[in-house]
């Protein structure tokens, strides 16, 4: 429902996070321009591998292997690593992007750039997301931000059917419990979940 008055919450601990639901992240997309390559990568790629805001600023294009179509993740909070297949849905825009824009930049240029050719900052993703949202009629509140959006594809992953195993690798998480790292699961186990998640209706899509 367009305009709703407040986001889903769920409990993490002693505070609440909230989310949004799979229809508003689908407004979210069909407010960035189709022609705006560049936003429509960012945010997918925000959305659909649970990245936190500085993650998605320093990818550099080094980072995704166009060959193979795969992409490397590293997480900035305790640098656990993943490889992980290409969305069908990420993919034309990854390539177009790279391609036509990103053609004469080097492996370890920064993959989202400005206007001025510098590298995209937290705040101007800040700034996009909370236009975009406006403009799709989702209302934020004051403490919501980017990150809402991978606290979403966590609880759509389960809505999908996966485990939290599943989620656990897809954010590069440690578990609260323990300073260990999640068990990790292989690069076929990641096609397959991805796979699942491309012909699950919990997910958003893209197009």
């Amino acid at each position: 429902m367009r305009g709703s008055k407040h986001q889903p919450a769920i409990r993490s601990e002693d505070r609440e996070i909230r989310y949004l639901h799979r229809e508003e992240v689908e407004r979210l997309f069909q407010a960035i321009p189709p022609a705006n390559t560049r936003d429509r990568l960012l945010f997918a790629l925000i959305y659909l591998y649970g990245l936190r805001v500085s993650e998605a600023t320093r990818l550099i294009l080094g980072q995704f292997d166009l060959e193979h179509r795969q992409v490397t993740i590293t997480g900035i909070k305790h640098g656990l690593k993943g490889v992980y297949p290409i969305y069908r849905d990420v993919w034309p825009l990854l390539r177009r992007w790279i391609r036509q824009e990103r053609a004469n930049a080097g492996p370890e240029d920064p993959l989202f750039t400005s206007r001025e050719g510098e590298g995209i900052t937290r705040f101007r993703v800040h700034q996009l997301f909370k236009g975009y949202a406006r403009a799709a009629g989702i209302r934020l509140t004051e403490r919501q931000s980017v990150h809402t959006l991978r606290h979403s594809l966590a609880v759509h992953m389960l809505d999908a059917g996966l485990t939290t195993d599943d989620v656990r690798d897809m954010l590069r998480h440690r578990s609260i419990s323990s300073s260990a790292v999640y068990a990790r699961v292989s690069i076929e186990r990641r096609n397959s979940y991805l796979r699942h998640l491309e012909r699950s209706p919990a997910v958003a899509r893209l197009r």
